[in-house]
């Protein structure tokens, strides 16, 4: 990672104790973050979503953070969003989540938020970046004068307030709700909001242990609550990832919904509501046609932006926007867009279905995703597509077979070492022959690991 960009899509990922994220270069990090923030004695909240090795990288980062007159609250649980919301409502200059994600567990990661507490874009990212690679110490003459460090995980309890204070008119009494926190930042928080607004759980994946995080649970592998729904006579079921800041749906009969089904159910409710500024969605080149074909049904327009949920809040903030997300399940909403946030979304979804009265396969039911194949394989290096002809001259192919009636997307992931290949399409064997094509080809130019 360090002869690349240090940041992904998604801030500093990688695999844990090895590379960026060892102790030594994870002091270098902190020192680097609390010299690109500048000014007297920053305050620094800090969380992460549970994982092994996040002892370490917490230790790390806050060496070098105290160490450069940084004071350091250290929230401990804490799921993306809820460390986004109190960096915001708290008077801190920055937040620092420690997360990989959907990774697995042995990957971790480093996300920075800013006062407002959104992602901090990509000049400052770089900014980061290369403070990390120019120096290792402090350079003034006299040593800067450590912070105080805190450990105050009770601050959460901000966060679920919040949550349940906006969500006050929703009343759960006599819904059954499974909830599969993935192991991750959500465990503690996203079933004690649900009961207290009146619902009956049922947990699971909810007891993180460090290695347990995404492991064949959560929004990654919604199968198992899907079939945990059905069986258990739920009337709606969400699993989040890691930290929180995804979720997938299964509606009572068992179906899963993702993040553009979501994104129609909101959309069409809130747009009859009233609560859809321009009648507009923001989604990602990710989202299926199928989404677009049902929100022009409604009269609703789609703004499509590059992949990244903060890509998302970036076009809901300039075009003032009420709503955003991605096919993955990140899901922002205008009350709350500084980042996708999973159990609030999930909380909008069965408010939509009180004031409905029907239940998410109802709601859904006008949402008929295109079929589409995914596929991606780990490389060894992101070569510029550019620079694989055989590859290039097979995309362009598929464009010109699927003309406007299907779609290709290529691309390097920002947070792994993987080329996805999406396509969307009339059949599912003509858009498998085509994505089979595309990877046969990107398999014979781009060193695979």
């Amino acid at each position: 990672m360090t002869t690349q960009r240090l940041f992904g899509t998604d801030g500093i990922r990688g695999r844990a104790n090895v590379d960026v994220l060892t102790p030594e270069a994870l002091i270098r990090i902190g020192r680097a973050i609390a010299s690109y923030q500048g000014g007297a004695r920053p305050r620094v909240v800090m969380g992460h979503d549970g994982r092994r090795s996040s002892g370490m990288i917490r230790g790390a980062l806050a060496a070098g953070l105290l160490g450069s007159g940084c004071d350091v609250v250290d929230v401990d649980l804490v799921t993306t969003p809820g460390l986004s919301f109190l960096t915001r409502t708290q008077g801190f200059d920055l937040g620092v989540m420690i997360s990989a994600s959907h990774n697995p567990s042995q990957d971790n990661g480093i996300k920075v938020f800013n006062p407002d507490g959104i992602k901090i874009p990509d000049d400052q990212e770089d900014h980061i970046a290369e403070i990390f690679r120019l120096a290792s110490q402090p350079t003034a003459d006299e040593p800067a004068p450590v912070g105080e460090f805190a450990f105050a995980p009770s601050l959460v309890e901000e966060y679920a307030s919040y949550l349940l204070k906006r969500f006050q008119r929703l009343q759960l009494a006599g819904m059954r709700v499974a909830v599969d926190c993935a192991n991750g930042g959500g465990s503690r928080i996203a079933p004690r909001v649900l009961r207290e607004l009146g619902a009956e759980v049922v947990q699971i994946a909810c007891a993180p242990d460090g290695d347990n995080i995404n492991d064949g649970c959560g929004a990654v592998h919604p199968l198992g609550l899907a079939a945990r729904v059905r069986h258990e006579g739920c009337h709606l079921g969400f699993a989040l990832d890691g930290d929180g800041d995804r979720t997938i749906l299964a509606d009572e009969r068992g179906h899963v919904v993702d993040g553009d089904g979501i994104l129609y159910v909101l959309a069409s409710e809130l747009d009859r509501a009233g609560r859809l500024p321009h009648h507009t969605v923001v989604a990602t080149v990710m989202s299926n046609l199928g989404l677009k074909r049902a929100l022009e049904q409604i009269s609703i327009r789609m703004e499509v932006v590059g992949v990244g949920d903060r890509n998302v809040v970036q076009c809901m903030i300039e075009g003032s926007y009420g709503l955003g997300g991605e096919q993955s399940g990140h899901i922002a909403l205008a009350e709350n867009f500084r980042c996708g946030d999973g159990l609030y979304s999930a909380l909008e979804v069965l408010s939509c279905m009180k004031v409905t009265g029907k239940p998410l396969s109802e709601l859904a039911h006008a949402f008929q995703p295109f079929p589409q194949v995914s596929a991606d394989f780990e490389v060894r290096e992101k070569r510029p597509l550019a620079q694989c002809p055989a590859t290039e001259k097979a995309i362009h192919r598929a464009k010109a077979q699927l003309g406007d009636s299907g779609r290709v997307v290529v691309r390097y992931s920002g947070t792994e070492l993987k080329l996805r290949i999406m396509v969307e399409g009339p059949t599912h064997e003509r858009i498998s022959a085509i994505a089979s094509e595309i990877a046969s080809a990107a398999r014979s130019e781009i060193p695979v690991a």
